[in-house]
């Protein structure tokens, strides 16, 4: 999901000329996908800078990572992880962005463009008036059918005009929701604002 991102939202992101890159990572828990996308924009950055026409996204992404559980969202605030959640991370791409032995420090860059705040998905006001890229993976499955449906409908009304939204991926765009976006990669359940 994230080569995904990497591959098709991140490059459609860099092409716009917005002063401002908005992306949401709603139900983060600890924080893990929203320091990913941190770290996946920093990493398209940098190969930006050696490719010849290549735009880059510069310093205009802000991540914001919401979740209703205040503990999910300290820990996300502290930026430490064990080395569990490092599994699957390249080494390189460790030793780049988080520090020395575990539990390991999210990297101050990684720090400077994600922040964190309690929100409820079904309730409260969205972080964004328009997001360019919503994530929102293993969330909806705790919902009912009606409830998933309007949350699909919202996300699509706080998304920019041909804006992202990354699913998981027992995750479906449902009812009304469905014609409402464009799939861009199937399997990894990444659409496109239509």
């Amino acid at each position: 999901m994230f080569d995904a991102i990497a591959q098709y939202v991140l490059p459609a992101m860099a092409r716009l000329h917005e002063p401002e890159l908005r992306f949401w990572s709603a139900g983060c828990a600890s924080g893990e996908e929203a320091y990913t996308l941190a770290v996946l924009c920093r990493e398209y950055d940098d190969a930006a800078a050696c490719a010849p026409r290549t735009r880059s996204l510069g310093h205009r992404v802000r991540i914001v990572g919401t979740d209703i559980d205040r503990g999910s969202l300290e820990t996300a605030e502290r930026g430490r992880y064990p080395e569990a959640s490092f599994n699957e991370t390249p080494a390189e791409i460790r030793s780049r962005h988080f520090g020395g032995a575990a539990p390991c420090s999210v990297s101050a860059q990684m720090r400077a463009i994600t922040s964190f705040q309690r929100r409820d998905l079904l309730t409260d006001d969205a972080p964004f008036v328009e997001a360019h890229l919503i994530v929102c993976r293993n969330v909806l499955i705790y919902f009912d059918r009606p409830t998933q449906e309007a949350v699909l409908q919202r996300f699509h009304t706080l998304l920019a005009s041909g804006g992202f939204l990354v699913l998981g991926k027992v995750e479906m765009l449902l009812g009304d929701a469905r014609p409402l976006f464009a799939t861009v990669e199937a399997r990894e359940r990444v659409y496109r604002k239509r």
